[in-house]
């Protein structure tokens, strides 16, 4: 007579599932919402002028050229205020000033050619290759007793050669990046106050 015996795949692969789940578990509500692709090294931002918030930030460099997150919609909605560029050994970094509720989501992709939304006309930008910020779930300035961000070039450092920002529309704020070359990002969203930065690897 033959016995009988239960294959081991099955229940190795359930403590496999388990373990799995219980480290996916534990990043915790506090971390903020970034936006990344994996790859083997990691990008190690360090700011010595930002808030405590930004200070210290570890996350994998990204190698796709395409990122996205959804909005998180509270009237009144974001508003761009303003951005800066800032220059760092490793990475360099820009940063979206908000005003406003919620937070802004965004798309972001490497283009040949920027274009204006709405009547898709070339925009000029410098630099040889160009991020694609789109800032979604955005407003205009009259739902804020602030000024938006002018539309027009702004000036670049290290890397980034010019940020250009084209305008609110339909709640799209889509800006560029010019950048020397293609480069791994990442995207963040932070917090008191309401911001979203751009690590470009060096």
């Amino acid at each position: 007579m033959t016995t009988y015996r239960r294959p081991l795949v099955p229940a190795v692969l359930s403590v496999a599932a388990l373990l799995l789940t219980a480290c996916n578990g534990a990043g915790g509500a506090d971390a903020p919402a970034t936006t990344t692709a994996t790859s083997a090294a990691p990008l190690t931002v360090t700011s010595t002028a930002a808030p405590a918030q930004e200070t210290t930030t570890t996350s994998p460099a990204p190698v796709v050229s395409s990122l996205f997150k959804e909005p998180v919609w509270v009237e009144p909605a974001p508003l761009l205020t303003g951005v800066r560029v800032g220059e760092h050994d490793t990475f360099d970094r820009v940063v979206y000033d908000f005003v406003g509720n919620g937070e802004p989501g965004w798309y972001t992709e490497y283009l040949d050619q920027p274009y204006q939304q709405g009547s898709g006309h070339d925009v000029e930008v410098a630099g040889e290759a160009f991020l694609k910020i789109d800032l979604t779930g955005t407003t205009y300035p009259f739902e804020h007793e602030a000024e938006g961000l002018a539309v027009g070039p702004h000036p670049g450092g290290g890397v980034v050669q010019q940020v250009v920002n084209t305008g609110t529309f339909e709640g799209h704020t889509l800006t560029y990046i010019g950048l020397d070359k293609q480069r791994p990002y990442s995207v963040t969203v932070l917090q008191d106050p309401l911001r979203v930065v751009v690590d470009i690897q060096k």
